[in-house]
């Protein structure tokens, strides 16, 4: 697999183009008051320099419906780039499957 002739692990290719398809098949909840918001979550995802502050609050949010939560080795910008906005510090994901294959690539 090459990377677009970029010096970029293939592994951050594999998940953030997960994450961009996640995101144009309506599966993701972008932002802090839509990831608050939202009824049911699989796992939410934080940007590295996302604030600890706000993370710790979503976090317990997310425990108590039983969603995964983890905080990525990129920065606001490359999240928000994947997914074709702004910067973004946390996104949710609300289907099972795109979680699992999200979390699998993490691991990867």
């Amino acid at each position: 697999m090459t990377n677009c002739g970029r010096n970029l692990p293939v592994r951050r290719n594999d998940f953030l183009s997960a994450l961009g398809l996640a995101r144009r098949a309506g599966r993701l909840v972008i932002g802090y008051d839509s990831v608050a918001e939202a009824q049911k979550l699989y796992a939410v995802y934080f940007a590295s320099d996302f604030s600890p502050r706000a993370a710790r609050r979503l976090a317990e949010r997310a425990a108590t419906s039983g969603a995964a939560v983890k905080t990525l080795p990129w920065d606001m910008a490359a999240v928000g780039a994947a997914i074709g906005k702004s910067p973004v510090g946390v996104v949710g994901v609300t289907d099972k499957g795109f979680a699992a294959m999200l979390d699998g690539k993490l691991q990867d």
